[in-house]
């Protein structure tokens, strides 16, 4: 099993034009029965994706959920005047978000790796 490391490193970039997507940030519990999946699924939510959130609220960022047809984790559930993009796609969801002004997305979830791969094959 690969180790993690953090890094830390400060970002400019304009809060108006950025948008923060929570992809498929799921309510894992409900889903699978292994529990070493719960717990690692549940510990990287909880420790690192909602602190996140929280200063991407606090600071008025755009929040964009993807949760794909599942329910999301309780501790990321979608507030008023954030979208939920789960059954929008990749074209629509970028017009969106150009008629908005946004040019810059910041990706944070699970899988969001084949999703930034899609979007740069489709957009």
């Amino acid at each position: 099993m690969l180790g993690t490391k953090e890094v830390v490193r400060s970002l400019n970039f304009n809060r108006k034009q950025t948008a923060f997507l929570l992809m498929d940030v799921w309510d894992i519990q409900k889903m699978i029965k292994a529990q070493r999946y719960n717990n690692k699924f549940d510990d990287v939510t909880k420790n690192k994706i909602v602190p996140l959130l929280n200063v991407v609220r606090k600071n008025g960022i755009f929040v964009i959920h993807a949760a794909h047809g599942k329910e999301e984790h309780p501790l990321i559930r979608q507030l008023p005047g954030e979208m939920n993009a789960s059954n929008i796609d990749t074209k629509t969801l970028t017009k969106i978000l150009r008629m908005k002004g946004i040019d810059t997305i910041i990706y944070s979830g699970f899988a969001t790796n084949q999703c930034i791969f899609f979007v740069r094959l489709v957009c």
